[in-house]
């Protein structure tokens, strides 16, 4: 889980005594992020940025990945769509007719999606669907 912190921990080859003693975040919070017992997107953001100072790094590189887009949804040309999370990554569900139908898959893991991934894709990729459905229809 908190694989980014343990190895900038590990790499710093500092004990978890001393890095609390050296960035007065309690030892108890730094062994429990070491031992994955908490989150670390999910403490205080004060404590990340000690953190990311201490090991002279970007906060990014010590939080965990995350799906900024999961449970992201919305409407679009009279079609609902949402973002659902999967093992190893996201898929754009789009709704329509009572069909669930899968548009795209994405790994999560890659910040370079999420910039992508914007609203206007989304568009795009829905108004795509859309005119595939209206050729077919017209050819049948």
């Amino acid at each position: 889980m908190n694989t980014n912190i343990i190895n900038a921990i590990n790499q710093s080859k500092k004990s978890l005594y001393k890095i609390s003693q050296d960035t007065g975040i309690p030892y108890t919070t730094i062994n429990e992020l070491y031992n994955n017992k908490k989150n670390i997107n999910n403490i205080a953001a004060e404590t990340v940025y000690k953190l990311s100072l201490y090991f002279n790094c970007d906060i990014k590189d010590i939080l965990n990945p995350f799906p900024l887009l999961k449970g992201s949804n919305g409407k679009y040309m009279g079609i609902k769509y949402k973002w659902i999370s999967y093992d190893s990554g996201l898929e754009l569900h789009i709704f329509d007719k009572g069909k669930d139908i899968i548009l795209t898959q994405i790994n999560p893991a890659i910040p370079k999606w999420y910039k992508y991934y914007s609203c206007e894709i989304i568009k795009m990729l829905i108004e795509n669907y859309i005119n595939d459905k209206r050729i077919k229809e017209n050819l049948i």
